[in-house]
């Protein structure tokens, strides 16, 4: 189970032990790649602090006019890394 954090600034989900989690999207009209990188702007990684990212593509059709959610027909999990681990990374 987890608790929804977004509109905390510091991260987005809360799962009951404690640990939270950030979820990172990217807007997509093509299929997700292995090549894609999967990235946080230093701004916000000095701001927020879950204990883990989430990334993920979300796909849309190229030329759709749905404004919501709707719009995505596909999702990508394309990976995570710990806060432990992406300070070890970070490039700046």
């Amino acid at each position: 189970m987890f608790r929804d954090d977004r509109n905390s600034t510091s991260h987005d989900y809360q799962l009951n032990n404690g640990e939270t989690f950030e979820v990172k999207t990217k807007d997509r009209t093509v299929p997700s790649q292995k090549k894609y990188d999967c990235n946080i702007p230093l701004y916000i990684h000095e701001h927020h602090k879950p204990n883990y990212y989430i990334f993920v593509s979300l796909e849309r059709d190229k030329n759709s006019n749905i404004e919501d959610l709707k719009r995505f027909h596909c999702a990508y999990i394309l990976g995570s890394i710990n806060q432990l681990k992406l300070d070890k990374v970070r490039v700046v």
